[in-house]
């Protein structure tokens, strides 16, 4: 093996082994639901995703149900969201109606204050009529 695939053969394996892509496990992860409500009425099917600031960790995401409830998943299959600050947003329609019809692009609300996820349970609730005009 030659010096230079030695390194990086090291370096891999450093990064790979001791968890500075998360790790096996994965982050720290706090249960994080809520319910989004535009002008008081519920909000269905609407996709909730929280993008976390670290960069080794995926972001989480959680869809409404009838009376606009989520809680999140991450990476589909963990309930919870990686501990610490996360952009929110939160994604409107673009859901096919009928095979029939096209699908029209998903109006993304974006929350401008961060969330602070915190070890435990955290409970966000949000107003799409108080979050401003949303972006295609």
């Amino acid at each position: 093996m030659t010096r230079v695939s030695s390194w990086i053969f090291l370096l891999v394996y450093s990064f790979t082994s001791f968890g500075c892509f998360g790790g096996a496990e994965g982050p720290e992860l706090a249960e994080v639901h809520g319910k989004v409500v535009n002008s008081s009425e519920p909000v269905i099917n609407a996709t909730v995703i929280f993008l976390p600031d670290s960069l080794n960790a995926a972001p989480a995401v959680g869809v409404t149900n009838e009376e606009g409830w989520y809680e999140l998943r991450y990476r589909g299959q963990k309930m919870g969201v990686p501990i610490g600050p996360c952009q929110v947003q939160i994604q409107v329609g673009g859901k096919p109606v009928s095979p029939d019809l096209p699908t029209a692009p998903p109006l993304t609300y974006t929350v401008s204050e961060k969330q602070n996820i915190v070890i435990g349970n955290n409970s966000f609730s949000f107003d799409l009529a108080t979050l401003g005009k949303p972006s295609m």
